[in-house]
């Protein structure tokens, strides 16, 4: 399961503030991934990082 897909299923409240704390510890990029994978590995963490802004601004 990827970062975004995570934070997507965390529990919230009615205001869309989730009910426990989500903290990301790693991401890892594998070395043999070709450029595809690892633009689309960036194009999630982007992502990640947008949703965690959101949640914070809640």
């Amino acid at each position: 399961m990827d970062a975004a897909q995570a934070i997507q299923k965390v529990k919230t409240d009615k205001g869309d503030k989730p009910y426990q704390n989500v903290k990301i510890l790693n991401v890892t990029v594998p070395k043999r991934a070709g450029v595809f994978e690892k633009l689309q590995i960036l194009k999630e963490k982007a992502a990640t990082r947008i949703a965690i802004k959101r949640l914070r601004q809640v």
